[in-house]
């Protein structure tokens, strides 16, 4: 089930970029999709990315339900998990995880995470969830 999704250009290639965050059928896993498409060939599919996320073994793994993906060229790929995961992957190689936050949680008591956003203006991200509070990354 598509929980998730984000339409855009791509940093390099300047095709465009559509990620989706799912929810499996399997017990507490999420999966990531990317596909890079060329609008000059009627959107035909040039390459794609699929992994179950986060990546079996990696601490803070189980329940770890995809909320929200958030690309922007500037940033990379954003991705934030109900119970306070976030990790961002580089902006050409969309499956290179370049930070994240699993070893500490989001800080502050970030907790559950329902919305994630990038300013290029500013260079930060927020962050918000069911706390109703608003949480800034730069």
């Amino acid at each position: 089930m598509i929980v998730s999704m984000s339409v855009e250009q791509h940093m390099g290639s300047n095709n465009l970029i559509v990620c989706l965050g799912t929810q499996s059928k399997l017990k507490d896993k999420s999966e990531v999709v990317v596909f890079i498409l060329d609008p000059k060939l009627e959107f035909e599919v040039l390459q794609s990315y699929k992994w179950i996320w986060p990546v079996p073994g990696e601490i803070n793994e189980s329940a770890q339900q995809i909320t929200q993906v958030y690309y922007k060229g500037g940033c990379g790929l954003i991705i934030c998990s109900f119970t306070g995961f976030i990790e961002i992957y580089d902006s050409i190689n969309v499956n290179h995880s370049v930070w994240d936050n699993g070893k500490t949680k989001a800080k502050n008591g970030g907790g559950s995470i329902s919305t994630v956003c990038y300013s290029e203006a500013l260079d930060i991200i927020a962050y918000a969830g069911v706390s109703g509070l608003i949480h800034i990354l730069d």
